[in-house]
C-alpha cells in the first residue's frame, strides 16, 4: 500500500521526507543528503532524478519574472519599466531558484513517489511505509446527500415505491388508474 499522494505532496512542501516526514534533508541551503536521517530513503533513486525538480524550480522563476515584467509594464505604460525595475527583475531571476532549490527537490521527490511507489531497492525498511499508513486518522464513509427534492419521506410503499399488495386483490394497476381495465 503506498501513501496518499495529499501526505506525500504535504511533506514535500514543508520540506521533509515524503515517506517518513522527518526534518534535517539538508546539510546547507543547496546540498541535499544522500539519504533520509530518519528512515534511510535515498533520494536518488534513479539516474536523472533531478531533471523534474530543476523544471519545477525553472518554471517557477519563469513565472515570477513574467509577473513582474506584466506588473512593471502594466503600471509604467506607456513610458515603460525603469532600470531600477528591470534590475529587480533580473535579481528575482537569480533569487527565486536559489530560494525555491529545496522544496523542488521535496516536492518532485514527493511526486516521484506518489507516481513510482516505494520498492525494495530504495533503503527504506519494508515496515516503514506501513507504519506511516497506521498512524494516518481512519477514514471516514462519506456522507450520505438527501434527494434534490428535500429530505427522503417514508411511506407505506416498499423500497421500489409500488404498494404492497393488499389481501384479496391482485398485483396490478389500481383502481381508477389510467390504463386499467376496472373503473
Amino acid at each position: 500500500m503506498a501513501l496518499p499522494a495529499s501526505l506525500l505532496l504535504k511533506r514535500g512542501v514543508a520540506r521533509r521526507c515524503p515517506v517518513c516526514g522527518s526534518r534535517g534533508l539538508f546539510q546547507h541551503w543547496v546540498r541535499m543528503r544522500p539519504t533520509c536521517p530518519g528512515c534511510g530513503l535515498r533520494f536518488r533513486r534513479t539516474p536523472g532524478q533531478w531533471l523534474g525538480s530543476w523544471f519545477l524550480n525553472i518554471c517557477l522563476a519563469q513565472a515570477v519574472v513574467v509577473a513582474l515584467l506584466v506588473a512593471e509594464v502594466g503600471l509604467t505604460w506607456p513610458e515603460g519599466p525603469s532600470l531600477a525595475a528591470l534590475v529587480l527583475v533580473a535579481a528575482a531571476a537569480v533569487a527565486v531558484p536559489v530560494a525555491f532549490f529545496p522544496y523542488s527537490r521535496t516536492i518532485w521527490t514527493a511526486i516521484d513517489l506518489a507516481m513510482r511507489p516505494l520498492e525494495l531497492d530504495d533503503g527504506v525498511a519494508p515496515g516503514v511505509e506501513l507504519e506511516q499508513l497506521a498512524r494516518l486518522p481512519a477514514r471516514r464513509p462519506p456522507r450520505r446527500r438527501p434527494p434534490a427534492g428535500g429530505p427522503a419521506r417514508r411511506t407505506s410503499a416498499g423500497t421500489d415505491g409500488r404498494r404492497p399488495p393488499s389481501s384479496g386483490t391482485p398485483p396490478g394497476p389500481e383502481r381508477g388508474a389510467p390504463g386499467s381495465t376496472t373503473g
